[in-house]
């Protein structure tokens, strides 16, 4: 059974905790908290789903090589966060049946790929959690790992098939290919924003131009009026 992880809940390293000291946490910090505790118990989610999945190998002498798929929702209780990391056995189960999907060439060699990627920054956080002291440090270094961006990219890739079947072939490549789908994650995100910067500077610049143009335009005319003016009144005079 996987022993839970317990933090002190307002991370400001008083020894006593009580509802004064509680309350000098912000409610964007408390937000924070309540966002990774809720990425946390996902990803539990995710891999409990992919340990279910995956079939076990048995034999007389060893048994069997699968570990208990435990499920474990991390919480707040009063003054203290019950955080549950991925136990070891699972992530040795996985690695086991990577290198054997992989020499298959099955789709769930590249599953399992993204899922050990999954656990590590998974378990990082985790660790990051229970060795920080003060809540701002904790924040500025879930960032530091790119917890939430890496959390969203391996999430996300579980469900790209052709990502996944590119994992499968170019194994070695993996890193490269993941990079790639964060990239353009990234790009799809701010395309996808009503304040993008870029839209509105095409948009600005388009218009300036035809401002440019229409001004240009009404200039000319003006000066051809002009001189057919001069020319009628040249015309009288003579």
């Amino acid at each position: 059974m996987i022993n839970p992880i317990i933090m002190l809940y307002s991370l400001t390293g008083f020894t006593t905790i009580n509802t004064t000291q509680l309350s000098v946490i912000s409610n964007s910090q408390e937000n924070e908290i309540i966002k990774f505790l809720k990425n946390i118990n996902e990803g539990n989610f995710l891999v409990n789903d992919m340990c279910e999945t995956l079939d076990e190998t048995y034999s007389i002498i060893s048994g069997t090589n699968k570990p208990p798929c435990n499920y474990n929702m991390s919480y707040i209780n009063e003054n203290k966060i019950i955080i549950y990391g991925i136990d070891e056995s699972i992530k040795k189960f996985f690695l086991e049946e990577k290198i054997n999907f992989c020499k298959q060439e099955k789709i769930e060699c590249g599953e399992l790929t993204i899922m050990m990627k999954l656990i590590n920054v998974l378990n990082s956080a985790v660790h990051i959690s229970i060795n920080t002291k003060n809540i701002n440090d904790f924040i500025i270094n879930l960032d530091i790992i790119e917890f939430e961006p890496l959390f969203k990219l391996y999430k996300s890739s579980l469900f790209n098939t052709e990502l996944l079947a590119n994992i499968t072939v170019r194994k070695q490549k993996a890193n490269i290919l993941l990079t790639r789908e964060k990239n353009r994650l990234y790009n799809e995100q701010n395309q996808n924003s009503i304040f993008n910067y870029n839209y509105f500077k095409s948009f600005f610049n388009t218009l300036n131009n035809e401002t440019q143009k229409q001004s240009i335009d009404y200039i000319g005319m003006c000066s051809t009026n002009i001189l057919i003016i001069f020319l009628f009144i040249g015309v009288l005079i003579k």
